[in-house]
């Protein structure tokens, strides 16, 4: 039988081990709500440019224009930066990732301003779950209204069930 211990010569308390701990969890599952947020806006970018390919050039319109908003909402939320190493472009998933190596990195109760950004971070993540709720509801069924009437396919929204089985998440 094999027991677990924290270091003896640790000088931080059971407590702020727990807090720490909580708080990486706490951390790790926004980053996972990220991950699925871009990646269901990075679907339907690609629907949407898909049917754009296949439609007539009133609907085309349309969907380049959906297609390039999901574009612009996608790249507000990660780095789209290309270059070597590390590209200086602070979006919401690197700052997720800065305060989540720095707060899993130290064994002890996370500061204070960690603990406040991560309600910004928290706040900041679940704004753009709105914007892609209010894009859905909006210029989404618009599109799949049009799309209907030209007998092609709608655009779906990524499920998370399905993101999941893909093994994304």
């Amino acid at each position: 039988l094999v027991k677990l211990v924290p270091d003896p010569r640790s000088t931080h308390s059971a407590a702020d081990r727990a807090l720490q701990q909580k708080t990486v969890m706490e951390l790790y599952a926004l980053m996972e709500r990220l991950a699925f947020l871009v990646d269901g806006v990075t679907d339907l970018r690609d629907q949407a440019r898909a049917r754009a390919e296949q439609a007539l050039p009133d609907l085309r319109k349309q969907l380049t224009a959906l297609a390039a908003a999901l574009e612009a909402q996608r790249t507000a939320l990660v780095s789209s930066k290309q270059g070597e190493g590390i590209s200086g472009e602070q979006k919401l998933r690197e700052e997720l990732g800065v305060l989540y190596g720095n707060v899993n990195g130290h064994e002890g109760r996370p500061t204070r301003s960690q603990i406040s950004r991560m309600g910004v971070l928290t706040s900041d993540l679940l704004a753009a779950e709105q914007k892609l709720d209010a894009v859905t509801a909006k210029d989404v069924a618009a599109a799949n209204k049009a799309l209907a009437a030209k007998a092609l396919p709608p655009l779906t929204r990524l499920q998370e069930a399905e993101w999941r089985k893909k093994g994304a998440g």
